[in-house]
């Protein structure tokens, strides 16, 4: 999903969507794809060399399945925790940090006891487990989380009946200029500390940008605005 408020599109053009793929919202990172000798548009699927083409764009009413969520959240004065406001998708898909942001220390994912450079995300999906050191303090939590029906609606609005246009046509928009504000990315990356010189930012799985294996956006976009408490949009600028 795109942050319209704040998304500029510079330039667009559109592609042939890949029939073993769906797009079915806006602001996925799309890489390309050869079939039959031909250029198909597909969702970044952490293929390494891949080539990255943009943005997707055009399909305004598809919901997302995952959305990221910023919070602070103060911890317990013992046996610390914090408990998240939604249900985390994934332990692995989020960064938490002793502060107010990504300036403070960040804590890496424990499935037991954490140690007091460790986090570990217990079995309901919303507690925070801490080490001791950390009593009584800042929590900063960046996370995806799944969409009621009812957070959908308010979103998207009631989805238009049959089929989408996307899937009708075979074809969708690529942005592939202009200032991009997406919720489609790693959660679990610190976005204030993404290396823009080297090969760190890419294209992964399921559409998401992120870094290690994918679609290289190095050249052709930057980071202009890294998530923060009220503000769960990561921020880019894209030049292709």
């Amino acid at each position: 999903m795109l942050d319209m408020s704040r998304t500029r599109i510079e330039k667009t053009r559109e592609g042939s969507i890949l029939s073993t793929v769906t797009i079915d919202q806006e602001g996925l990172c799309l890489q390309m794809v050869l079939s039959g000798g031909k250029e198909f548009i597909r969702p970044s699927n952490a293929t390494a060399n891949s080539l990255f083409l943009g943005f997707s764009w055009g399909e305004r009413f598809g919901p997302p399945a995952t959305i990221t969520r910023t919070e602070v959240l103060r911890s317990t004065a013992s046996a610390p925790t914090v408990t998240l406001s939604r249900e985390a998708s994934a332990a692995a898909d989020m960064f938490v940090a002793v502060g107010t942001s990504y300036a403070g220390t960040s804590l890496a994912s424990q499935g037991s006891s954490p140690s007091n450079v460790q986090f570990k995300l217990e079995s309901d999906n919303k507690t925070v487990t801490l080490h001791a050191d950390h009593a009584d303090k800042d929590i900063f939590v960046v996370y995806r989380h799944a969409l009621t029906v009812t957070e959908a609606q308010v979103l998207i609005g009631d989805a238009y009946p049959g089929q989408r246009t996307h899937a009708a046509i075979g074809r969708g928009g690529i942005i592939q200029g202009g200032y991009i504000y997406t919720d489609q990315f790693d959660a679990s990356v610190n976005w204030a500390n993404v290396d823009l010189d080297s090969e760190a930012i890419k294209g992964i799985a399921n559409g998401r940008v992120g870094t290690g294996t994918g679609c290289s956006l190095i050249g052709y976009a930057h980071v202009v605005s890294a998530p923060s408490v009220g503000d769960p949009w990561l921020g880019l600028y894209v030049d292709h």
